[in-house]
């Protein structure tokens, strides 16, 4: 598949079969999070956390239900696999950028992801619940000094993923020539 193929067929999937990626699938995702550039290339500013833990997938999803009820019961739409990026916290770093590292990691992850006929989907509600339960964050191994930034979560589709049509309607655009 092609990068315009790829492009085209990514989208966010809430759906997952109950069946785990592979070992290569997972090497390969965390390969292209590892391509992404980060700002300065400071790579010791971010940190990935791979959880396949079934129960530790459900409390996840039960500790954000309980925060804020309305992501409804499985947050992480019982994907198989999460991969949280987390991020330093640095008072002295540019504001914003550690959102900005994790979306270009999350961007080469989904594509990647996609590239391999699996399905993903950015998850925003559950970084913020569990930067705030400290308890969680140790259980996930959130280092000390660093927050939850984003989440990825992502497993084989339902449904059967087809192309977009690539155009150019849906955002609008100035030209400036």
């Amino acid at each position: 598949m092609n990068i315009f193929e790829t492009i085209a067929k990514r989208h966010s999937c809430r759906s997952f079969k109950d069946e785990q990626i592979t070992d290569k699938e997972l090497e390969t995702i965390l390969q292209a999070a590892n391509a992404a550039p980060v700002g300065m290339g400071n790579y010791s500013d971010v940190k990935l956390t791979v959880v396949q833990n079934r129960n530790l997938i459900s409390k996840i999803e039960n500790v954000t239900y309980q925060a804020t009820n309305s992501v409804g019961e499985h947050a992480a739409y019982e994907a198989p696999t999460l991969i949280i990026v987390s991020a330093k916290k640095d008072e002295t770093v540019s504001v914003g950028l550690p959102h900005r590292n994790a979306s270009c990691i999350m961007q080469n992850m989904m594509l990647a992801s996609t590239a391999l006929g699996l399905g993903s989907v950015y998850i925003m509600s559950i970084p913020m619940v569990i930067e705030s339960n400290s308890d969680l964050c140790k259980e996930l191994m959130i280092p000390d000094g660093f927050f939850p930034v984003s989440i990825m979560a992502v497993g084989k589709p339902k449904d059967e993923v087809k192309a977009r049509e690539m155009t150019l309607s849906k955002i609008g655009t100035d030209f400036l020539k």
